[in-house]
């Protein structure tokens, strides 16, 4: 086993709360930087099965992250074909790929979380729209529903304006989710602009965000309001005000932890990014 780097390790054992073993390229990619640095020798953890890495005791999860693999290759395909119907809505910027899908981990039961960004100021009138049409195709998963496989999580929209994440959210966990979305439509680059804007990530993910742009034009496209002037652009304006204020006071009652904002909408009514950090931490301080 070549010398694993202290950040390597971290990333192994981050990745380890989620059932998924890395490959070395992998491990070099998602290597972590924290401070202060681990003081525990920490190789005679680690062992590699099948070009597989991951901590002693825990093989088992080298099959598990195949048979995910597979069943995630046929979510995304399903994500695919969604993202081809809902690209025809003209508001719509970029459609991706999130949370455990992205990586290819996802279980049978699991839904297909999609984070949607749309142009300047159409946020809620595109949430409309998306949500009406997979209703009528019985795609949307529903709040509370408990059978849920296959079915369209919509939990995330940005509109251009908002790509960057706000600083108090800020941390190792939504790094991750920044750097491993999948992107399954990218209209004007706005994948490379979401990356570029959210270059934070590297005080704790040094070398992902380099990577996942790699090979690719990431030229900063302007992102002002985008929205047509004149007659049109009045009558969306107001669709798009009304939109909001009807779907607010349908789900003021309702909301826990969620985020409702004019450009940004975020449906995470657990906390699981505190959920995550609270074990990686606890992992790291019992290493």
């Amino acid at each position: 086993m070549w010398l694993m780097k202290r950040a390597i390790f971290l990333a192994l054992l981050y990745s380890d709360i989620f059932d998924y073993p890395l490959t070395k390229k992998e491990l070099e990619k998602w290597e972590i930087n924290l401070t202060p640095s681990l003081s525990c020798e920490e190789r005679g953890r680690v062992r590699c099965k099948n070009n597989y890495y991951y901590l002693s005791n825990r093989e088992k999860i080298i099959q598990l992250r195949q048979k995910r693999s597979i069943i995630s290759s046929e979510k995304i395909i399903l994500a695919e074909k969604t993202a081809q119907l809902l690209r025809r809505i003209p508001f719509i910027k970029m459609i991706a790929v999130t949370g455990a899908l992205a990586m290819k981990n996802s279980d049978e039961q699991d839904d297909i979380d999609l984070l949607i960004i749309t142009q300047k100021n159409r946020v809620w009138l595109t949430r409309f729209l998306v949500t009406v049409i997979l209703e009528l195709l019985g795609q949307r998963r529903r709040p509370k529903e408990s059978s849920c496989g296959n079915k369209i999580c919509l939990n995330m929209y940005l509109d251009v304006s908002k790509l960057k994440i706000p600083k108090i959210e800020q941390n190792l966990y939504s790094a991750h989710e920044v750097c491993q979305i999948k992107p399954i439509y990218n209209k004007d680059k706005i994948y490379e602009n979401f990356l570029i804007s959210n270059s934070w990530v590297k005080r704790y993910l040094p070398k992902a965000l380099s990577l996942s742009l790699r090979g690719r034009d990431i030229m900063v496209i302007g992102r002002g309001n985008l929205n047509k002037e004149g007659l049109l652009g009045f009558i969306l304006y107001s669709l798009e005000f009304l939109a909001f204020k009807l779907q607010y006071l349908y789900m003021k009652l309702k909301i826990t932890r969620e985020t409702i904002e004019k450009n940004r909408i975020l449906f995470h009514p657990r906390d699981t990014a505190k959920i995550v950090l609270g074990e990686f931490e606890k992992r790291v301080a019992n290493k």
